[in-house]
């Protein structure tokens, strides 16, 4: 077997046998099971008594104005986020699209296919005002419509900015300045966040670069550690694999 590969056979009684590196690894409780190296860190981070668990994982990516010169980037880390989660599957891990502007577009339903996922984050392009609350409204309608019972819900949020349309007390999708400068755009996308974790216990991590705040952020995230800035989207790129790992290792229930 090829340096660096890995080969799973799953037991009954939830265990299971991987191979990796030339070592035989025993695994108890396995809750994520595949092929490659990718699968492997996944399974060892999610041992737990609950045996089997599944993600339903909503992409929600930035494609306002803002964003026309990170749009390629933006594209392949959402690929190497759907890598770091393979292999998908019905019984696993499936992975859905969203896109916002001031509005926001289903790409791809809820999914075990890479190449349908990765078709949807091809559609991302460039223009218009930024919803945050809007892109996250229409991943949880995705989880109300296609989410699988006893999933865990997964919202990973990338955006360059701050809200700028459909602020607070404001349902036109359009920038006004005195709302924004108020702080009540901010509000309305925190609000969404607070709302779509309390009353459907969807666990949201909040990535940001450039013009959004760190403090936002971390306002819509479940938790401080599910934020993350940098100043440029490449450098987010560093940190995919640690956010696999941290949704591979949410228990259910998830945590509100």
């Amino acid at each position: 077997m090829p340096p660096g590969s890995a080969y799973v056979h799953r037991f009954p009684a939830k265990v299971a046998v991987a191979t990796y590196g030339g070592f035989l690894v025993l695994l108890a409780g396995v809750s994520c099971l595949g092929v490659g190296l990718k699968s492997v860190k996944c399974l060892i981070a999610a041992l737990d008594e609950n045996g089997d668990k599944m993600l339903d994982v909503m992409l929600v990516l930035d494609e306002s104005g803002s964003m026309r010169d990170s749009i390629m980037p933006a594209r392949e880390f959402a690929k190497q986020v759907v890598e770091e989660f393979s292999p998908l599957g019905s019984d696993g891990v499936m992975v859905g699209v969203v896109t916002f502007d001031h509005d926001a577009y289903l790409r791809t339903h809820l999914s075990e296919h890479p190449n349908a996922i990765n078709h949807g984050i091809d559609m991302l392009t460039a223009g218009g005002y930024t919803s945050l609350s809007a892109g996250l409204d229409k991943a949880s309608n995705e989880f109300d419509r296609n989410g699988r019972d006893g999933a865990i819900k997964i919202i990973i949020l990338l955006s360059d900015g701050e809200q700028t349309a459909d602020c607070k007390g404001y349902d036109q999708n359009t920038f006004d300045n005195a709302a924004f400068h108020a702080g009540k755009c901010r509000q309305a996308a925190i609000d969404k966040a607070n709302q779509i974790k309390q009353e459907k216990g969807v666990v949201i991590f909040a990535w940001g670069f450039a013009g959004v705040k760190e403090s936002t952020l971390k306002a819509m995230a479940t938790t401080d550690d599910y934020a993350h800035f940098e100043k440029d989207l490449s450098a987010l790129q560093q940190f995919v694999s640690k956010l696999a790992e941290d949704a591979c290792k949410i228990q259910y229930p998830p945590p509100r």
